[in-house]
């Protein structure tokens, strides 16, 4: 059966991620040498304790009903011209056209989640022996508000709790606009340059492309108020940006305010994102959450301090912020 959002990962995998191995559906053979089962039992029986993902399963039966969606391998060559591991993805993908909805609703999708998270990793691990440069991602094109920061959350335990047991394993949620942007859209536009004619997602594409500028011609055309769209010409990330360093330049916002945008509740409430919209410059380490960027490198100086300003807004926070903005300039 061929599925159009595991070949979308296959093409990620192979043409942004530069893996030169990849399969959908992996499964390990018996027959394939292993690290120690008692160690990987050990490992399980520690991560349910936390997570309780066994659900009445055995140690066998936990690992035998599941599968990695998309398995990539990244190669490098050395000088030598020897091959080593880059790095190794293992991605599982979940479409479902409404949004993410397991049978049972969030405490569905959150055990979903972390059982194949886990799974996966382990499974990696017991098969390749490493325990750095690997990446497990979960990837859903659509997922309720409510529902992305209490998997986000997940996540976030999920990979602690690794890193106590000497793991330096990356877990990620790609999902809505980090879906489009980081996986979805960074495809697109590899289209021209792939001619494998094997991957289904790619001639899908190609296909479509045929009609696309007929369906543009013949869409409705609709007027924006000019004020409105001349802020809507230039990006979130841009405009975000320019917003405070205008209200650096007036010194607009009040202490209450500012400290109100370091909370991630009060930013989440206004704004819809998942992270404190400002954070305090220390050492500059407050950019980053489990090691990845999460705020720009331009500081602000506010109220007499500096600050990181958040990265991860994208055009479905547009309108929040413009009325946020509004709000605190009239004052």
């Amino acid at each position: 059966m061929l599925n159009a959002d595991e070949s979308l990962i296959e093409s990620w995998l192979k043409h942004i991620n530069n893996c030169q191995v990849v399969q959908k559906n992996w499964k390990p053979s018996k027959s394939w040498e292993t690290i120690s089962d008692k160690e990987i039992e050990r490992l399980l029986k520690y991560l349910d304790k936390k997570f309780k993902v066994l659900s009445g399963k055995t140690y066998e039966q936990f690992f035998s009903q599941g599968e990695v969606d998309c398995l990539g391998v990244s190669l490098k060559l050395n000088e030598d011209l020897n091959l080593s591991f880059n790095k190794i993805f293992a991605v599982e993908i979940a479409f479902h056209e409404n949004g993410l909805n397991y049978s049972g609703g969030l405490e569905a999708n959150i055990l979903k989640l972390k059982q194949k998270l886990i799974r996966n990793a382990l499974s990696v691990y017991r098969y390749f022996g490493i325990k750095n440069k690997v990446e497990i991602i979960f990837a859903t094109p659509k997922t309720m508000n409510t529902h992305t920061v209490k998997l986000r959350e997940v996540i976030e335990q999920i990979f602690v709790e690794f890193s106590l047991l000497g793991f330096e394993y990356n877990f990620k949620l790609f999902t809505d606009e980090d879906f489009n942007d980081k996986i979805f859209q960074k495809v697109i536009n590899k289209i021209e340059n792939i001619s494998d004619e094997s991957e289904f997602f790619i001639r899908s594409l190609k296909l479509a492309n045929i009609f696309v500028e007929k369906v543009i011609e013949k869409s409705v055309k609709v007027n924006i108020p000019m004020e409105y769209s001349k802020i809507t010409e230039i990006g979130v990330g841009a405009r975000i940006i320019e917003i405070f360093e205008k209200l650096e330049a007036e010194q607009r916002l009040s202490a209450e305010e500012i400290s109100n945008l370091c909370s991630k509740d009060y930013s989440n409430s206004i704004f819809k994102i998942n992270f404190p919209l400002l954070v305090k410059y220390k050492d500059g380490s407050e950019a980053f959450v489990n090691n990845y960027r999460r705020y720009y490198t331009q500081t602000f100086k506010l109220g007499g301090n500096e600050y990181f300003l958040c990265s991860q807004l994208y055009d479905r926070n547009r309108t929040y912020l413009e009325e946020w903005f509004q709000k605190v300039t009239k004052k």
